[in-house]
């Protein structure tokens, strides 16, 4: 019997965006579980789709874009920024009217372009001011 080898598939993503994808994950299955449903606006099944769609990508982009950061550029501020939002609103137990848990995936845009600019912020004074090597 002749052997048949399959040719490798190799994919080209980065390992930053592999452990973002990654961490993203938990919040991904937390936000899952808790069966958070922007459906009950009554609106139209496009808007909603499209909401939970927003929704979606930002509990993987809460904890997923710290961690890129960390692993591409090896800063810890973002991480400690992410901690100092997660971890409250985890581990909520009763949760209000508004969840703190509901409030930061729906400002998830927000969150990013504070990983952002502290992860900028950090770089640039690790790297005694240049911040040539970001672009």
């Amino acid at each position: 019997m002749a052997r048949v080898s399959l040719p490798s598939v190799q994919f080209g993503l980065p390992r930053g965006v592999v452990a973002g994808l990654l961490a993203g994950l938990p919040v991904l299955a937390v936000y899952l579980r808790r069966g958070f449903s922007l459906a009950a606006f009554g609106e139209e099944p496009a808007a909603t789709l499209l909401r939970q769609g927003f929704v979606l990508v930002g509990s993987m982009a809460v904890a997923g874009v710290p961690v890129a950061l960390y692993v591409r550029y090896g800063t810890v501020s973002p991480l400690v920024v992410a901690g100092v939002l997660l971890v409250p609103t985890l581990f909520e137990r009763n949760p209000p009217e508004t969840p703190a848990f509901g409030l930061l995936l729906f400002f998830w845009p927000m969150c990013v372009a504070v990983y952002l600019a502290v992860a900028g912020v950090e770089y640039a004074l690790r790297h005694e001011g240049s911040v040539a090597g970001l672009w």
